[in-house]
């Protein structure tokens, strides 16, 4: 399996999206713009498409999202919520629709489509009832596709990175798997001498794993954050990868952590992996540097599909989407255009 997961996304009534239709995907997608134009409401989308195969997942997904938000105020999963939790739901909705709901006009909702070269469209299509006791979840009688969508492996990273206890859960998961070899070698692209890694107690009697490598001409293990914090950065961002085989993976703010001498570096990694493992990759980014790494990385690499996606406002004030494929993109940065 070797063709991208989505060609083309089309997403209806979600949060500041009336309607926007990206007609165009690549392998790696990097999505700017400025402020208050839904970067990261875009990969919230690409996330509930993602994971809401049948109808019971939903709340568990639209809670989650909520809660990164500060939107709910109790985790998900946990048992009682109040009312003022319920209503959250309305954040989801395109101009957060009032809680005192016209009875007769009171269902709304947001729908994602996607379709491939190989697949019918696809639509995950939730509607929402609000009411002044309640709000309820329901899905769609029209939506014919919904019993048919199949979860796709993916991973939303938010802009504080790749969590600790997640971080040695992959690493678990990748030696169980016996790719621990492909891992390390992987992690070469962006430090040459590594020859070992690993998540150990560290130093001798802590509580908590830390990574710990093995390099070349040094016999003892030495902790990754050795080499500064914008390692464990970017040991994080392969672990990802390796765990979105044959998925999407979607990164929030991708420059936070990294000092823009790395950038590079990040994308050949993100370009590399995502070829290999197959994996679809969105991220987001405020910088300048960034998209200039990622331009030049996917420069380097022939065979690297990288789209950029700039979202931005119309005279009508709706957001729309632009895309500029590589080749184009860097015309645009020689002329000194402004991408971001």
């Amino acid at each position: 399996m070797s063709e991208l997961l989505l060609d083309s996304l089309e997403i209806k009534g979600y949060r500041c999206f009336e309607h926007l239709t990206i007609e165009k995907l690549g392998r790696v997608n990097l999505i700017v713009g400025k402020n208050n134009v839904g970067k990261t409401a875009l990969l919230e989308a690409l996330k509930i498409f993602a994971e809401v195969d049948e109808f019971s997942k939903a709340k568990r997904v639209l809670d989650e999202i909520l809660f990164l938000r500060d939107e709910k105020s109790l985790k998900p999963r946990e048992a009682s919520y109040s009312i003022a939790d319920n209503f959250a739901y309305r954040h989801l909705l395109f101009n957060r629709p009032s809680l005192v709901a016209d009875k007769e006009n009171n269902t709304h909702y947001f729908s994602i489509k996607t379709q491939t070269e190989f697949y019918q469209p696809e639509i995950v299509q939730i509607n929402v009832e609000i009411t002044k006791n309640y709000t309820e979840l329901k899905s769609s009688t029209e939506n014919k596709n919904f019993q048919y969508h199949r979860e796709i492996k993916n991973f939303y990273c938010s802009t504080k990175g790749l969590d600790e206890k997640k971080a040695i859960q992959i690493w678990d998961d990748i030696l169980i798997q016996n790719e621990e070899d492909e891992a390390i070698k992987s992690l070469k692209i962006i430090l040459e001498t590594i020859e070992d890694l690993d998540f150990i107690n560290y130093p001798r009697g802590a509580e908590k794993r830390v990574p710990v490598v093995r390099v070349k001409s040094f016999k003892e293990r030495i902790p990754l954050k050795s080499f500064g914090e914008g390692m464990t950065r970017l040991l994080g961002v392969a672990l990802v990868l390796f765990h979105c085989k044959d998925g999407l993976l979607l990164l929030d703010e991708i420059e936070n952590g990294l000092h823009y001498s790395i950038l590079q570096d990040v994308w050949k990694l993100i370009f590399k992996l995502a070829k290999d493992l197959n994996v679809q990759v969105f991220a987001t980014t405020h910088s300048k540097d960034c998209i200039e790494a990622f331009t030049q990385a996917a420069i380097d690499d022939e065979e690297s599909e990288g789209m950029l996606i700039r979202l931005e406002r119309n005279k009508d004030d709706k957001i729309i989407a632009k895309t500029i494929e590589e080749e184009n993109l860097a015309l645009a940065i020689d002329y000194g255009a402004e991408v971001r």
